[in-house]
């Protein structure tokens, strides 16, 4: 609705806008009596779409002045947006939503594996036994036995194609250790339907990475507020609110799926499988630094007080996120 007028016997027309809502006077982009948006979503699809995926992506320079400080100084943004200094960072949430949303289309489109397992590299028997260095020499022994105790490991991101099988389950074993007890017959009426489940994902990495694409997203809405509860049961003398843990909970997991993220890209670019004992302590490392040097600045604690914290918070955190995982998957692969 709208009213036209001449101003100053002007050929010009104001025109004052009412609020669809209420029917205010509007001064500004909101009602300023009810907050409607003077919007009107009666258009093509298409604006629709480009203007939604804007309102959650916001690629704007807030998100340019918030990449520094989230990546580089752990709990920086956190304690910037504690303190009022909102408007100049991307929100926590949205920050989470789209890191973890990338993280997943990437991997998608990358067709690899979160999981699997690769060979390691043999270890050379000249190098474990000296003496047997003569008998290479003297072409006593064939030089492919160098190589030996070749392992399989588990790797990330790895190409399916290039993964180590991983013996089946054969269902008839199965069947028969569980009718030899005619108790467990219950029983194996909820197994068979995993076993099934395990069997194709091990003729096709690519359906237990679908498994995980599916539900680790839904296991992260209950973790993420939960590492905030332990948060605050850890610092319940601090008087620190639970949105204030929450906060900090969405930027450790977010620095969680952006460093998933490098790691995808490098595997991806590289074409390789990242792999090795150095490489899962070295993200182990990683993300406990971050989180050691992101508890220190926000809750201010002491640096022995902070580390008994970063303890307790690890081991509770850690063994609840694996028994997590293990029941999402299971639970997934039985529904193959």
């Amino acid at each position: 609705m709208a009213l036209a007028f001449r101003a100053n016997g002007g050929s010009g027309l104001l025109r004052t806008h009412y609020c669809r809502n209420c029917g205010t006077p509007l001064r500004g982009s909101f009602c300023q009596t009810c907050g409607q948006k003077d919007d009107d979503y009666r258009r093509p699809l298409l604006s629709l779409t480009n203007e939604f995926v804007g309102d959650v992506f916001q690629w704007d320079s807030r998100l340019v002045r918030s990449v520094l400080p989230f990546l580089f100084f752990p709990g920086n943004l956190t304690r910037a947006y504690m303190r009022g200094r909102r408007q100049q960072y991307v929100s926590p949430l949205r920050l989470y939503l789209v890191l973890s949303i990338v993280f997943f289309i990437a991997l998608a489109f990358s067709d690899r594996a979160i999981f699997g397992f690769t060979m390691s590299e043999g270890r050379d028997l000249v190098q474990d036994f000296p003496n047997i260095e003569e008998a290479f020499e003297a072409k006593a022994v064939p030089e492919e036995f160098r190589a030996y105790r070749r392992e399989p490991e588990l790797a990330l991101f790895i190409d399916p194609d290039q993964m180590t099988s991983v013996p089946a389950i054969p269902i008839e074993t199965v069947e028969t250790f569980f009718e030899d007890r005619s108790e467990n017959l219950d029983l194996l009426e909820q197994v068979r339907p995993l076993m099934l489940g395990y069997n194709l994902a091990v003729e096709d990495p690519r359906i237990f990475n679908s498994v995980l694409n599916d539900w680790v997203p839904r296991l992260m809405v209950i973790l993420v507020p939960f590492f905030a509860l332990i948060m605050g049961a850890l610092f319940v003398r601090r008087r620190v609110y639970f949105v204030d843990h929450l906060v900090f909970s969405l930027h450790y997991h977010s620095f969680l799926f952006a460093l998933l993220l490098i790691m995808l890209g490098a595997a991806s670019l590289a074409n390789v499988s990242i792999s090795g004992a150095g490489v899962g302590a070295a993200f182990q490392a990683i993300m406990a630094i971050y989180l050691y040097v992101a508890m220190l600045r926000v809750y201010r604690g002491g640096i022995f007080k902070t580390a008994i914290k970063f303890v307790i918070l690890a081991m509770v955190y850690s063994n609840v996120f694996f028994v997590s995982l293990v029941m999402i998957t299971a639970w997934g692969l039985s529904r193959l």
